[in-house]
């Protein structure tokens, strides 16, 4: 008899496991391709000893654990036993020895086992709180998965697998986005967090210097006509209040108000050219005299001169 450490439910499978032991250890040296068995599993405490090994073939050691699994052990061993059955079913095929080895299984045992282990693993998750529902990362473990992540090197541009080529979403997927960024957006709560982690993720000295990069590379390149006219089109004939939500106008002047210009800022505002050195040519208003700007000559001044000389207020 076996000395099981725990207790477990006396059947025709451990009549079944004591006769394949006993006959294993009463026919001697096994010829050909064989597996080492502990009779008490390590997981219940068993030692190495030549007591606790036995040799069986392929067939026989996974005839061993599903007969072990079918004891029904009291407590977390059944379930250390599931995994251990497990095993021989998740990796149907090993090779060991330089030789391949088959282990067969029918779908009843199979269904189930499946069935039971199943369960056996929401009870483990639930006792050791595996699931995440309901539960946040902590400030420390956001910080150590944003390190990791930085180190990896993503693939951008045209080294990315997808570069160049066109989701081929459904309508009714793309509704579906749609619809998931919209609800996002909607809520505040999610909005926040999003838009924080963005001002982070902003402040970052990387980031700062990319966009730096970003700018540079686009200085003295004149952009193409067909796209500036095709974002012009969006927006011509049409007013702010058209164009902008009432939400986004007063963000808008707000951010125009409270802006803060720097000394490098102001030096390139007061010459033409964005800091070629070149000073902004003045001209006289034609209706007042007062010199001006060419540039806010023509657009704004010279205008509003023109629409007071002919006796129209522009304050209106």
């Amino acid at each position: 008899m076996i000395n099981w450490p725990v207790n477990f439910q006396s059947s025709k499978y451990s009549k079944w496991y004591y006769e394949l032991i006993k006959k294993a250890k009463d026919r001697g040296i096994l010829n050909g391709y064989k597996e080492i068995h502990h009779i008490i599993p390590r997981s219940f405490g068993g030692d190495d000893s030549k007591y606790n090994l036995v040799h069986l073939t392929a067939r026989e050691h996974y005839i061993a654990h599903a007969l072990l699994w079918k004891m029904k052990f009291e407590g977390v061993y059944g379930s250390k036993m599931a995994f251990a059955f497990n095993t021989f079913i998740s990796k149907m095929r090993t090779t060991k020895a330089s030789k391949n080895i088959t282990y067969k299984i029918n779908s009843r045992i199979y269904e189930s086992f499946r069935r039971e282990y199943s369960q056996i693993l929401k009870e483990k998750y639930a006792k050791e709180g595996g699931t995440f529902l309901g539960r946040t990362h902590s400030e420390e473990t956001k910080r150590k998965i944003g390190e990791k992540s930085r180190l990896k090197d993503f693939k951008r541009g045209s080294e990315h697998p997808s570069y160049g080529k066109k989701l081929n979403l459904k309508s009714e997927a793309k509704a579906k986005k749609l619809d998931a960024v919209k609800k996002m957006w909607d809520d505040p709560i999610k909005r926040q967090q999003v838009l924080e982690s963005r001002k982070t993720a902003n402040q970052r000295p990387e980031v700062i210097a990319k966009r730096k990069d970003a700018a540079n590379l686009k200085k003295g390149v004149k952009r193409d006509p067909k796209i500036i006219e095709k974002m012009a089109v969006t927006k011509r004939g049409k007013t702010w209040e058209e164009l902008y939500s009432p939400e986004q106008i007063e963000r808008m002047k707000t951010a125009i108000k409270n802006r803060v210009l720097s000394e490098e800022s102001k030096s390139r505002m007061s010459f033409k050219g964005k800091g070629k050195g070149i000073p902004k040519l003045k001209k006289s208003c034609q209706y007042c005299g007062k010199m001006c700007a060419g540039n806010m000559l023509a657009k704004w001044h010279g205008n509003n001169c023109k629409l007071v000389k002919k006796g129209i207020d522009t304050n209106k």
